[in-house]
Formats: C-alpha cells, structure tokens, sequence
C-alpha cells in the first residue's frame, strides 16, 4: 500500500535577478504543480507535498514559500458570520 503525503496549496515569491520563467520551470521540475503564473507581480502558485518544500526554497531566485491561506471575507450585506 503507497502512503502518499497531503498536497499543500502555496504561493512562490520570485525575485527579478533571474528571468521568470526559468525560475517557474525549475519550481515546476522540484515538485510544484503549478497552477498559476502571476509573473507582473513575481509569484505563481501551486501545490507540493511538504517535503519538496525545503527544495523549492533553495532554487536560486525564490524569495520565498509560503502557504496558502484562505481568506474569508465578510458577506456584502454588512452582517457578520456567525
């Protein structure tokens, strides 16, 4: 029986000393799957397992992983959640 780990949603920070798309690939090649590529404001996002974290961290032009936080805004007619 495969035991597989819990895939984490994350957001990738990418510096300009490197092209952008190089930096994407080899994220991508470390163990991000990518599911978007935000390159006006240098960040993609995707998932990963928790142990290609510290690798996706070294790769030359990240600045940094981080995980992905839902944010719940509150509902238009002003009320609050209960």
């Amino acid at each position: 029986m495969m035991h597989t780990q819990p895939m984490l949603s994350c957001v990738v920070t990418i510096g300009d000393d490197r092209p952008f798309a190089e930096v994407a690939a080899e994220l991508a090649q470390a163990g991000l799957t990518i599911e978007q590529s935000l390159d006006v404001i240098g960040s993609v996002t995707g998932t990963t397992t928790p142990a290609a974290l510290p690798g996706l961290r070294r790769i030359r032009g990240v600045l940094d992983v981080s995980e992905d936080q839902p944010i719940q805004l509150p509902p238009q007619d002003g009320s609050t959640p209960t």
